[in-house]
């Protein structure tokens, strides 16, 4: 499966309980405290099972997984 704008946005609705009716592509989720450390490392392991991939732990930053943007950037960055 293909990690979209709407499938993580479902993932925040339904598995992370997030109200993302005012969360945009460049809405900061960790730096802004929408999500937590917990939460983060729950979006990790999604991307992982749904990509088929391990994050690696110097990957695991804010430039990569603060937003939405950033995580689809990373993952075509590394698509590629």
């Amino acid at each position: 499966m293909q990690i979209t704008s709407d499938v993580l946005l479902d993932y925040f609705s339904n598995e992370l309980f997030i109200d993302t009716s005012d969360v945009a592509n460049d809405t900061l989720l960790f730096s802004s405290g929408l999500i937590d450390s917990f939460n983060m490392i729950n979006l990790i392991m999604f991307i992982e099972e749904t990509c088929q991939t391990k994050v690696k732990p110097p990957e695991i930053t804010l430039d990569n997984l603060d937003s939405i943007d950033r995580i689809l950037s990373f993952l075509e960055k590394r698509a590629a």
